[in-house]
């Protein structure tokens, strides 16, 4: 754009940005001053707080230790309860005996990977005519394709990482029976 960028640091003092831009004058322009030349827009919108639903149990498919603890803790603020599957084969063994208002699961694990994992769990349901359970995939995937691949494979839903508490409760509302 024909301008500079300049930086000034000062180790425990703080840094000083400075960026000079050469922009032409339009051409109804007589003698705008730097406040004239600004666009006016609406305010941001106001911070909404993220929905609520019922409180859930939540089984967490996530073979990343930060990931899982950041998640927990998300979920938790949330209200809702959960337990911990280090990889697919570990929520698969978990979902036989146990009962889950939601699976949310990566998708990338090494042995049973999240769309296999859907797979299992909708084939289950057909032959056992059990209920539904929600199934939401998190992936940093979030083109068109994956999406499809996530609805293909059995689940609800798509949250692309990262993502934040509000996109997480804004997905949970999704796919979540609220009774």
């Amino acid at each position: 754009m024909g301008g500079a960028i300049r930086v000034e640091s000062d180790a425990g003092r703080g840094s000083k940005f400075s960026v000079e831009l050469a922009f032409p004058r339009a051409e109804s322009a007589t003698s705008a001053g730097p406040v004239e030349l600004l666009v006016v827009s609406a305010p941001p919108p106001l911070r909404r707080e993220p929905a609520r639903t019922r409180a859930l149990h939540v089984l967490v498919c996530e073979d990343n230790p930060v990931n899982q603890k950041v998640l927990l803790a998300m979920l938790a603020r949330l209200g809702h309860t959960t337990t911990v599957a280090n990889d697919g084969l570990e929520a698969w063994e978990l979902l036989q005996h146990k009962r889950f208002d939601l699976l949310l699961t990566d998708l990338e694990m090494p042995g049973l990977d999240g769309l296999e994992l859907a797979r299992r769990v909708r084939a289950r349901e057909a032959t056992v005519h059990d209920e539904h359970l929600p199934i939401l995939g998190a992936t940093a995937h979030v083109s068109d394709e994956e999406q499809h691949r996530l609805i293909a494979a059995g689940m609800d839903a798509h949250l692309g990482k990262p993502f934040t508490l509000s996109d997480l409760s804004a997905a949970l509302g999704r796919v979540a029976r609220v009774d």
